[in-house]
């Protein structure tokens, strides 16, 4: 998937646009009742709050380095 990306003043990521978008059928039904679980969510957060500090770094990259 080639996806764009915006940083409103607050510092959130907005997702904005998508092409190319390719998906496969989830095979493992455990993995989908894992999220169902308070230990699943735990960990779902824990990631989305690691994705967004890895994106919030490259796009602070990306600015310093087109300036």
């Amino acid at each position: 998937m080639k996806a764009e990306f915006l940083m409103d003043a607050n510092k959130n990521i907005w997702f904005t646009y998508a092409k190319e978008i390719v998906f496969r059928k989830m095979e493992n039904r455990m993995a989908i009742q894992e999220f169902d679980s308070k230990k699943g969510q735990d960990t779902l957060q824990a990631h989305q709050a690691a994705q967004k500090d890895m994106l919030l770094k490259e796009l602070e990259e990306y600015e310093n380095s087109s300036n």
